[in-house]
């Protein structure tokens, strides 16, 4: 495909020297767009491989492998005179505090964005580039191993140019929301994202984390709260996705049979054979943790996990 990038060179930053001299050039800049690459197919924390960041004069790629002062960068990212624009920014925020201890101030979403705007609820960037642009993204580079260096070319153009389009794109919808006088929603809604202790590795966020709490009430409801921070925990200790240590759908089922008194003898042949191991590793930290239900007495429970 044509290359969406205006620019001519991609600049690839990978010295403190070199990342210092380009977040001086971005602190001039009203606007910058900014996305991250990042592994975590089999990990609880995801490894940061690279940060892009458009402007309307360029484009440059941070590899956080060869960078030791992040200073500069946070500098940049908190300064509230500069929109940062993301799309669907709670992944990338959370990989960049992870790296950085930071969140980003001032920030605009494109994804939240385009749900006010009517334009569809969680849309995809692929699909807003298209209907604002009438630009197809390149997609070869979608599952590269982005934790190998040297990074090819071709990785560093598909990063570049997925960018760029996320800096056009807000001038778009930002427009569009002033015009409909909507722009404070968006700031309110992005706003509701940048809370802190959202972003802290804490076991009790695992109840928040946990999909299809409302299908529960009263003492299995408990159960699944208690089940949820111990999970977190094995996932935080083991370094493995939180589905790995227990699906929801299985810690939920659990949380059914324990409120009913099966916890020591589950009747069904067939839900014993398949949730035996899990319920064996849960009923042991209950027995030793008889108090663990202080550790999310206090946890909100969120939307999407109410």
């Amino acid at each position: 495909m044509p290359s969406v990038s205006p620019y001519r060179e991609i600049e690839f930053i990978d010295s403190d020297d070199a990342l210092k001299s380009v977040c001086d050039h971005f602190s001039h800049e009203p606007v910058i767009a900014i996305d991250t690459e990042f592994q975590r197919q089999n990990t609880y924390f995801p490894k940061l491989c690279l940060i892009q960041i458009a402007s309307s004069t360029s484009v440059v790629c941070i590899d956080p492998f060869a960078i030791t002062d992040t200073e500069p960068l946070c500098h940049l990212l908190q300064d509230p005179a500069i929109t940062k624009v993301f799309h669907s920014c709670q992944q990338d925020l959370e990989v960049l505090f992870l790296y950085l201890d930071i969140l980003p101030e001032n920030l605009f979403d494109t994804q939240i964005a385009a749900q006010i705007l009517g334009m569809g609820r969680q849309l995809g960037y692929a699909n807003l580039v298209r209907e604002l642009l009438s630009l197809e993204l390149e997609k070869s580079q979608t599952r590269t191993d982005w934790t190998q260096r040297p990074l090819h070319p071709d990785q560093l153009q598909y990063a570049a140019e997925d960018v760029v389009p996320l800096y056009q794109i807000h001038d778009i919808l930002h427009r569009k929301l002033v015009e409909s006088d909507q722009l404070a929603e968006l700031q309110q809604q992005v706003r509701e994202r940048l809370n802190r202790e959202d972003y802290i590795v804490c076991a009790s966020n695992g109840v928040k984390r946990l999909k299809g709490l409302n299908r529960v009430t009263g003492p299995a409801r408990k159960l699944a709260k208690i089940m949820a921070v111990w999970r977190e925990q094995q996932a935080i200790d083991q370094n493995r996705p939180r589905q790995w240590i227990l699906k929801d759908g299985v810690l939920i089922a659990l949380a059914r049979q324990f409120s009913q008194g099966q916890a020591a003898k589950i009747n069904n042949d067939r839900f014993r054979k398949r949730y035996e191991r899990h319920a064996a590793a849960v009923l042991q930290f209950l027995r030793q943790h008889e108090d663990a239900a202080k550790l999310v007495a206090e946890v909100p429970v969120t939307e999407e996990s109410s």
